[in-house]
Formats: structure tokens, C-alpha cells, sequence
């Protein structure tokens, strides 16, 4: 789901210990309309990772507040979308895609070759 037609007051970040000693990025965005939007990052390329709805709020206050008590970190957001955002982090992701076939193709390529 794209959030590209709606506009973010807020957003919300708290890194969450997994087991193992992983963790991962859980991100509320707290839209104008009164929806609030959630993504969790493990850390691994998912460009199926969307957005989801996970509620809505009446008092942004109020709601923020309750979150900042439990450790998340808040931030008012540039009135922006979150449409750039995700484009620049799959563009990323990649990028780190491809670097990371290429370290792994060149070489063999090079073996291959070496063989003639």
C-alpha cells in the first residue's frame, strides 16, 4: 500500500530485541486523516514490507505522549509523504542487490576466463 496520496504529521521509531540478539525497526507514521500506519524493518531487502493500518487516533497529543512513556522515539514529520521515502529505500536495496551479484559474478567470470 503506497501512503503517496496522504500527508504524515508524525512518526514514531522503537528498536525491538528479537531473539538471538537481532533486532528490528518497527516505524508508526501518524497520518492527517487519523490513521496510523506501521512498518517493521528486520533489517533485510523486503520490497514486499508495506505498510499497514494498525489503528487510529484521536488525540495525536495524547497519543504520542503514551508512546514516548513507552521508549519510542518521536518526531513530528515535514507534512511530506512517505512515497519518496520508499522509493529511495528500494532504489537502495538495489543497488546493494546488484553490487553484491556483481562481487560474486565477476570473480567467477574472471575463473571462467582464466581457464582459455
Amino acid at each position: 500500500m503506497s501512503l503517496a496520496p496522504w500527508r504524515v504529521v508524525a512518526r514514531a521509531e522503537l528498536t525491538k530485541t528479537l531473539a538471538h540478539g537481532d533486532r528490528c525497526l518497527e516505524t508508526r507514521v501518524f497520518l492527517a486523516d487519523g490513521r496510523i500506519m506501521e512498518q517493521v524493518n528486520t533489517g533485510v531487502p523486503d520490497l514486499e514490507n508495506d505498510w499497514r493500518e494498525v489503528g487510529r487516533y484521536r488525540d495525536l497529543r495524547a497519543t504520542l505522549r503514551g508512546l514516548r512513556r513507552e521508549g519510542w522515539g518521536i518526531r513530528p514529520d515535514d507534512g511530506g509523504d512517505l512515497a519518496p521515502r520508499a522509493s529511495v529505500i528500494r532504489v537502495l536495496a538495489g543497488v546493494v542487490l546488484l553490487g553484491f551479484l556483481l562481487s560474486i559474478l565477476v570473480p567467477v567470470a574472471q575463473l571462467l576466463g582464466a581457464d582459455r
